[in-house]
This record gives C-alpha cells, structure tokens and sequence, in this order.
C-alpha cells in the first residue's frame, strides 16, 4: 500500500506521523483509562464482568479508525493485522465472545496439527 507521502519520497515523515500520532493517541488513552477507572468501577457495581467488549465490537470500532487514517494518508501499520485477526475470529463464531477470548481463538487457529 503505497501513501501520498511516500510517492513524494516523504515515507519518513509519513512513519513519523503515524508514530507521533500512535504515542499521543496511546498515552492520551491511558491517562484516560487511568481516571475513569473508578467511576467506570462504580457504574458496573464493583463487577468487571459488565465490561464486555465484543470481538465484533473492537473489530467495528477499528474499522472506523482504518477508514480514519486511510482518509488521512498515513500509513498504519497495526490496523492491517489486527483487523484481520478480528475479522478470522468472527468468521470462526467468536464475534460475541469478548476481547480477551482471542486468546483463545489463536490458540485455536495456529495449533499445530
């Protein structure tokens, strides 16, 4: 997949972007996670298992993110992989299984014959 940027002979201000863009979206989720994690807590009751996030779920939610750098002409080096892991898993029937359970859908699908 080629960009705008790396036609110009500008890939490395492109993967630049893309890794600035990475570690402030990151941190700035953290720093988020980190606050509302009690309030989160208390509107669940105390039960972490209320906080289910589906496979099919995160696989939406990284669509609209794929379509957000693709729209941006930077490169996304994760978006790629994980939206086709996400995709197999939901092809494979675990789409209303949460996240964490994707451990088990690659323990299922790269087991050795």
């Amino acid at each position: 997949m080629r960009h705008s940027l790396s036609m110009r002979g500008e890939a490395g201000k492109a993967i630049g972007i893309g890794t600035i863009a990475s570690f402030v979206g990151g941190t700035i989720g953290v720093l988020i996670m980190a606050f509302m994690a009690p309030q989160i807590t208390n509107a669940v009751d105390g039960d972490a298992n209320k906080l289910g996030f589906s496979i099919a779920n995160a696989r939406k939610d990284l669509g609209y993110y794929s379509n957000m750098v693709d729209g941006l002409d930077v490169p996304s080096f994760i978006s790629p992989a994980t939206r086709h892991a996400l995709t197999l898993a939901v092809a494979q029937g675990y789409g209303d299984k949460d996240v964490p359970v994707m451990v088990d859908f690659f323990e299922y699908a790269f087991k050795p014959a």
